[in-house]
């Protein structure tokens, strides 16, 4: 069993916070080379529609992490930690590295990487922000899917039961 595929949820926000300024920097200043000047040009009421939109879509993360496990035959579980305020899902079942590596990229991919893409080709601003939004709020499975870079394709993953992550298994481990 390996457990260097985890980190502490504090760990993970430590890293997350540098990551998650300079992409909220780099993306804004990006978009405005590209595509000038953004904000002046619209009303706040459609900000505040943009700003709306992210309401449902953490939820929504958390439900494709559920699906594409779901999809690949695992048990998942929702959760919330009141004390960190993280939304979350739970694993329960064993699934193959590769299989845990889709279903941890999934709803960046959907949310994040799929607006920002299609807002920075039209110059949509709110389509733009929102990917640029949910991008960082799939940081932490950004730093998931890094400690499993190393992971062999065809191992076990589990989702580790207190950590950020997953430990990983040369044979199938039981379902927890």
């Amino acid at each position: 069993m390996e457990d260097r595929y985890s980190l502490s949820l504090q760990q993970v926000n430590g890293l997350a916070l540098p990551l998650g300024l300079l992409l909220l920097g780099g993306g804004t200043w990006a978009y405005a080379w590209r595509h000038g000047d953004y904000i002046s040009g619209l009303a706040w009421e459609r900000w505040l529609w943009g700003l709306a939109l992210l309401l449902p879509a953490i939820p929504l993360h958390e439900a494709i992490h559920a699906a594409v496990a779901r999809y690949f035959g695992a048990e998942a579980r929702f959760g919330f930690d009141r004390r960190t305020w993280t939304p979350y899902v739970h694993v329960q079942t064993p699934l193959r590295v590769w299989q845990y590596r889709w279903q941890a990229a999934a709803p960046t991919l959907l949310l994040g990487v799929l607006p920002l893409a299609l807002g920075w080709l039209t110059g949509g601003p709110i389509l733009y922000f929102f990917g640029l939004i949910m991008c960082l709020s799939g940081l932490g499975d950004g730093i998931v899917l890094w400690l499993l870079r190393a992971a062999p394709a065809d191992f076990w993953a589990l989702d580790h039961p207190s950590r950020v992550g997953c430990q990983v298994f040369a044979q199938r481990p039981e379902a927890r």
